[in-house]
């Protein structure tokens, strides 16, 4: 992990997924991982955002940085464009959190406005 300062936002997010894939739960690697999402998490585009959070709760990695940053991040996203945050975001990170027990009511009322204003539009899977 020497290069970790290279890896752009997507080579995070594909990093972190190839890990919660293969159950690689190396705390320090894992740390490491997510201190940089932490300094990066405006460069994340939504998917890559939402894939981040949804690893480390797979790995049942829960880092308080990382989860402060990337709620105030979607909420930020959310609350400007909820298009931004598809409905696969939206329940990816909605999983993540629960998962995590981590616990934002403004993250909680943002979701539920966005869920609202596109539930017609979801497919099953999207809804479960």
């Amino acid at each position: 992990l020497a290069a970790i300062e290279d890896l752009g936002p997507q080579n995070v997010a594909n990093t972190l997924w190839a890990w919660a894939a293969i159950r690689y739960r190396e705390a320090p690697a894992l740390s490491s991982m997510a201190a940089l999402a932490v300094r990066r998490v405006g460069e994340f585009i939504s998917q890559e955002l939402a894939n981040s959070v949804w690893a480390f709760a797979k790995l049942h990695f829960r880092d308080e940085a990382l989860l402060k940053a990337a709620s105030v991040e979607a909420i930020r996203r959310m609350e400007e464009s909820s298009e931004d945050f598809d409905a696969m975001c939206v329940a990816s990170i909605s999983w993540a959190f629960a998962t995590l027990g981590y616990w934002d009511g403004k993250l909680l009322e943002v979701i539920g406005a966005a869920v609202e204003k596109r539930v017609w539009r979801c497919k099953t899977q999207e809804l479960s």
